[in-house]
């Protein structure tokens, strides 16, 4: 009997983890304390779901999780969502010209970042004391941290185009054209370049903290995706900008929530910020904030058992 139930947990466990269509996890199960947060529709936003509490009985399940709508693939399918990169969403002149300006007033700091489809990206400063160049005209006039995000050569030719149309309805872009790369050389070559305010935060993988866990790695890689889903989801929904690629190398958690101890995680870390729109998605038809969450959460499931397949790394 003992053996009966062993395996019939093992089938649960496996109908669920590889379903696409189990519904998200929440953080009260792993002793997160959030408060519901509300849409501008001013509908509430139900907690998230633990990761771990995948064998409760279907009667056990909270309300918004014993009935999941439609999936990613299915959202994508029905053109719910629509990649930034298509002639759907790329349809205006204006969304073929914006690197047609050349941006100048830049002296670059560090080199802070290179990506798979990207040339580099630099930090640099402008303050009050300096003229602010023509493009940030509109921008307030004191201290601000910018971002130059240099677009690959041999990299998609629509992905930069459809980065910038993510950023401006996210509210992030300052501004796009061609700016001299900085190439190690030190001979200018004017090259298309996304200009964006510099997010305040730290990557879990940089953190003192991470680097000292051990077994506690997964608990946090698995909190920091589920708070990235809540934040999908309520950018989807109220922006109709579904992000995509969600890695913990995608998010920042702010400083002053790190805790000292990793059992102290889930409790203090409350909410992380997104980066990165190269791989995103605009919502062109009705949908919620729960089908969006779902998405998110199930594509994380789906990336797992992809990942497990080709010897990637296992995050849930």
């Amino acid at each position: 009997m003992q053996n009966l139930r062993y395996i019939l947990k093992l089938i649960l466990i496996s109908s669920l983890s590889i379903g696409v269509r189990s519904a998200p996890y929440g953080a009260k199960d792993i002793g997160i304390s959030v408060n519901p947060c509300s849409s501008s529709s001013g509908s509430e936003i139900p907690p998230v779901d633990s990761i771990y509490q995948r064998d409760l009985p279907s009667d056990q399940l909270p309300p918004h999780r014993r009935r999941v709508e439609r999936t990613f693939k299915e959202l994508v399918n029905d053109k719910t969502l629509v990649h930034f990169m298509t002639p759907t969403v790329l349809n205006d002149e204006a969304d073929k010209n914006v690197f047609d300006k050349t941006l100048e007033g830049i002296t670059f700091g560090e080199e802070i970042k290179r990506g798979l489809n990207n040339d580099g990206i630099w930090e640099f400063n402008v303050t009050s004391e300096e003229p602010q160049p023509h493009w940030l005209q509109e921008r307030p006039k004191h201290n601000l941290k910018l971002l130059a995000k240099f677009s690959k050569e041999k990299g998609p030719p629509d992905l930069p185009f459809a980065e910038v149309k993510a950023l401006r309805m996210m509210g992030l872009l300052v501004a796009a054209g061609k700016i001299p790369y900085p190439r190690s050389d030190g001979t200018p070559l004017l090259h298309p370049a996304i200009i964006m305010e510099k997010k305040e935060g730290v990557s879990l993988e940089d953190t003192d903290l991470f680097k000292r866990a051990f077994k506690e790695r997964g608990p946090m890689m698995n909190h920091v995706l589920e708070l990235m889903c809540r934040r999908v989801a309520q950018d989807a929904f109220e922006k109709k900008v579904f992000h995509l690629d969600n890695t913990p190398t995608n998010s920042l958690i702010p400083v002053d929530q790190v805790p000292k101890k990793p059992k102290d995680f889930s409790e203090s870390v409350k909410a992380v910020e997104i980066i990165d729109y190269g791989n995103a998605y605009m919502v062109m038809k009705k949908t919620s904030y729960d089908e969006l969450y779902n998405a998110c959460m199930g594509e994380l499931v789906a990336s797992k058992f992809r990942g497990s397949r080709s010897g990637g790394r296992v995050l849930f």
